[in-house]
């Protein structure tokens, strides 16, 4: 198997549209590019609908994309987007991913290539919350809506497709998780007490934003008999060491890294009810 060079993607996106779904299937497993999910076939009339609703150039290209930091163009990404289901708004936050995807912080190429399970996670902020229909709220983590479903995965194929990100190659992972399929979500910030994340990392709270999280998997943490804030926060703190102890997050040996928490909105409200601001909530656990 060897991967596409950027300009053959290209140079490919025009024949492909002319298959139908099982030989176009069939050619991108050949490729590497396939994760094994139904495809929508890409015809010429839908890359030009993305790119229009976007004000996009196909022919312009992209920033490279690690981890073979390679460049397509926007039609590329229009690609990915489509062929993972999503709707032509959603190029919109695919671009942004995108753009996040060459920041040396995310330690993008350490992400996509290591023997460990990383993925990335897409948080997103702001307006498109609500205006592009992405889920924050029951269940946002798991499926049932498109948008979190559809651009995660469009991510995730971008890595292959443009990246060069492909499993046994270059995405050398010794046993995955599911969020290399898909993982995006809306942070719910009606039902938060505290600034959401993009305010905290310095945006304003009308902007919409994307944040890229490299993730190791989950951990679910559950305490029925805590009635107040340090019961809570016990449980938190003991949880999050139980990854440490396996795989130390501050070991520069393995790319270093932070812990995420998601709160759910009833313990979010009551924690905020005992006079605890997020970072407050930080010290105590961190």
């Amino acid at each position: 198997m060897t991967p596409l060079a950027a300009h053959e993607i290209d140079e490919r996106i025009e024949r492909w549209s002319t298959l139908d779904e099982e030989h176009l299937r069939d050619e991108f497993a050949e490729l590497g590019l396939y994760d094994g999910l139904p495809i929508v076939r890409p015809t010429p009339q839908m890359l030009a609908a993305f790119l229009d609703a976007n004000g996009l150039d196909g022919s312009e290209k992209i920033e490279p994309i690690p981890p073979r930091d390679r460049e397509a163009s926007f039609k590329a990404l229009a690609l990915c987007a489509i062929v993972a289901g999503c709707a032509p708004h959603h190029l919109s936050v695919l671009r942004a991913c995108a753009d996040a995807l060459g920041d040396p912080a995310l330690n993008t190429r350490g992400v996509l290539t290591t023997t460990g399970s990383a993925a990335f996670a897409v948080v997103v902020n702001g307006p498109a919350r609500e205006q592009l229909g992405f889920n924050g709220g029951a269940n946002c983590l798991g499926p049932g809506v498109r948008s979190n479903a559809a651009v995660g995965r469009a991510l995730a194929l971008t890595t292959r497709f443009i990246g060069g990100a492909l499993p046994g190659i270059t995405d050398m992972a010794t046993i995955g998780q599911p969020a290399k399929y898909t993982c995006c979500f809306a942070e719910n910030e009606d039902e938060n007490p505290w600034e959401p994340l993009h305010v905290e990392r310095g945006f304003a709270r009308e902007e919409s934003t994307v944040t890229l999280l490299g993730i190791a998997g989950t951990m679910e943490v559950v305490n029925g008999f805590a009635h107040n804030a340090s019961d809570y926060l016990h449980s938190l703190a003991g949880a999050l060491a139980a990854p440490h102890a396996i795989s130390p997050t501050d070991d520069p040996l393995i790319g270093g890294g932070q812990p995420v928490v998601l709160l759910s909105p009833e313990w979010a409200r009551a924690l905020a009810a005992e006079g605890l601001t997020k970072r407050a909530v930080k010290e105590e656990i961190f």
